[in-house]
């Protein structure tokens, strides 16, 4: 049968016409151009309703209606963290960050960086760029924007100081923190802007070095954003080089605000992300600072810090709140985000997306059993914050990692955590490897939602309402892509260890007729298309799902 509809809709597509552009055609998944035709099938212009059949009992019920509100989904949410200038871990990625521990210390008028305690305080030329200022940067965004539709962020320096020379280790300790080993790192500068950069003037002066790239790659301006530097709630470890001291909220504050307003000044229009906390303990604390205890949480001292800039400066200088979140739930004694595969850990890697924002989970972590005796709620947790001191602020996750990426169980926590960055309104999000592995699970979960047909078919931008009878074993996420209203997606995934029946119920303006199916399981890495997905009713049948599966299914018009 699948066979049979199949060649059906390709003798229907050539006779009606086809769209020229190849990724128009990508992009249309059941490849029927003739939205008229369809739309007068369906009566979808006149707004009738179709009210869905009900398909029998199942194991699990999903309900997607498509009357509901929409809500959107930002694309940013699919990113990725950068390596080496020549590497994309993954292409059709629509966000790359360029940060980590490397760029707080980077001096981009000579390419030179620190590792700080990931190895040696070492300063060298790691990042590459060779002699060329601000090359280290500027090559990695040639690749991540040479698509045409790609964003990208670069994090610039705010600690204080950054790598001179490339000779080698530097005293931890902090006590080469004054020597000619490290320049001074400035906001803004307050002479005329050169390139090449004066070499020999007090300081690396970061708003300089944002308008050379926003000069450099003028026809994508509007694709760059800036971060401002990276986990300061760590830099008293991570960077003893050049703060051996730990950050103060007021410190954190005041070079946060610095720094954007000089960004601003020179890209009125770029995104400004900060704070890139490292985790739970920055959040509230920013890791024990010693003035935590005047301020209450950091992440309300942070918005409130800057609700107030906007006001004495005129112009909003932060657009998105930023953070990281590598989970510390466990499973079996362990931590999830490692690469072990055990029954425990894989269980409880699979159920820790639900703490991103359900009220009835409480991981197994230090966060839950000894801080809050109860469920974290990230997600919610943050837009409250929002809502209380700055709102309009987005959210961003500009790190994180669920672990198993060489196991089905990693590629499910990936897919369930893409799915609830976009039902939650989640900005921007950049996913960063960890362990030993390929991440061939975790990349194929990507592209579950990027490019499940291998010609780049993608999940939709338009986040549509889905009820789900299970939300411990089950999760469930619609949406339409942006024209192609005759067709919804969904993604499901079944965290279970055995098949599942699911009645899929859709009320929706259009009639669907059947549902052309991927899978991402435990045999092998990658979407597989598989049987045909037929309808019982009107839109409504029940499908089969075999165990710890990852589906998407996209619902077709009457061919």
């Amino acid at each position: 049968m699948k066979t049979t509809l199949w060649m059906v809709g390709l003798f229907l597509f050539a006779v009606l016409g086809c769209d020229d552009d190849p990724a128009n055609n990508a992009n249309n998944v059941n490849n029927a151009n003739n939205v008229n035709n369809i739309n007068n099938i369906n009566n979808a212009n006149n707004q009738i309703i179709v009210e869905p059949d009900d398909p029998g009992p199942a194991d699990i019920t999903v309900f997607v209606d498509a009357t509901e509100p929409e809500f959107a989904i930002s694309p940013l949410i699919y990113g990725m963290n950068m390596g080496g200038s020549d590497m994309l871990p993954k292409t059709g990625i629509p966000f790359w960050r360029i940060g980590g521990n490397r760029w707080t210390a980077y001096n981009w008028e000579n390419n030179a960086s620190n590792a700080g305690s990931d190895w040696y305080y070492q300063n060298d030329a790691y990042l590459g760029g060779g002699t060329t200022p601000g090359e280290a940067a500027a090559a990695r965004m040639r690749l991540a924007l040479a698509d045409g539709e790609t964003h990208v962020m670069v994090t610039l320096a705010m600690a204080g100081r950054v790598a001179a020379d490339f000779d080698g280790p530097a005293d931890g300790a902090g006590t080469d923190a004054d020597s000619d080993r490290f320049k001074d790192a400035c906001p803004g500068k307050p002479d005329a802007f050169t390139y090449p950069p004066d070499l020999n003037d007090d300081c690396v002066y970061q708003d300089e070095f944002a308008h050379w790239l926003l000069g450099e790659f003028s026809t994508v301006s509007g694709r760059i954003a800036f971060s401002l530097d990276n986990e300061p709630d760590l830099w008293a470890d991570t960077h003893s080089e050049i703060h051996p001291d730990a950050a103060t909220y007021a410190e954190v504050g005041a070079k946060s605000v610095a720094l954007a307003a000089a960004v601003r000044q020179v890209a009125p229009a770029a995104e400004i992300y900060g704070y890139a906390g490292y985790g739970y303990y920055g959040f509230v604390s920013l890791s024990g600072a010693p003035d935590a205890g005047v301020h209450g949480d950091f992440i309300d001292y942070f918005l409130q810090v800057f609700a107030q800039a906007e006001i004495d400066h005129g112009t909003r200088l932060l657009d998105v709140l930023d953070v990281h979140w590598y989970p510390e739930a466990r499973g079996g004694g362990e931590r999830i985000t490692s690469d072990s595969d055990g029954d425990a850990i894989c269980t409880a890697r699979m159920q820790a997306p639900r703490s991103l924002w359900d009220p009835g989970y409480v991981e197994d972590s230090w966060i839950t059993n000894d801080v809050l005796g109860g469920p974290i709620m990230l997600l919610p947790w943050f837009s409250s914050r929002i809502a209380a001191n700055y709102p309009g602020t987005g959210i961003s996750i500009s790190e994180y990692y669920y672990g198993g990426g060489a196991h089905i169980s990693g590629g499910i926590a990936q897919a369930d955590v893409l799915g609830i960055y976009g039902r939650q309104g989640v900005h921007a999000a950049n996913l960063w490897h960890l362990g030993e592995t390929d991440d061939a699970y975790i990349l194929a979960a990507f592209d579950m939602f990027l490019d499940f047909d291998g010609n780049g078919a993608r999940f939709g931008d338009r986040g549509l309402v889905v009820q789900v009878s299970d939300t411990e074993t089950f999760s469930a996420y619609a949406a339409k892509r942006e024209g192609i209203d005759y067709e919804t997606t969904l993604v499901l995934i079944n965290k279970r260890d055995v098949p599942v029946t699911v009645s899929i119920r859709a009320r929706d303006y259009h009639q669907f007729a059947f549902g052309r199916v991927w899978q991402l399981g435990p045999e092998i890495p990658a979407p597989a298309e598989v049987e045909t997905f037929q309808l019982s009713g009107t839109n409504a049948g029940i499908i089969t799902l075999p165990a710890t599966t990852v589906t998407t299914l996209v619902l077709m018009p009457p061919l």
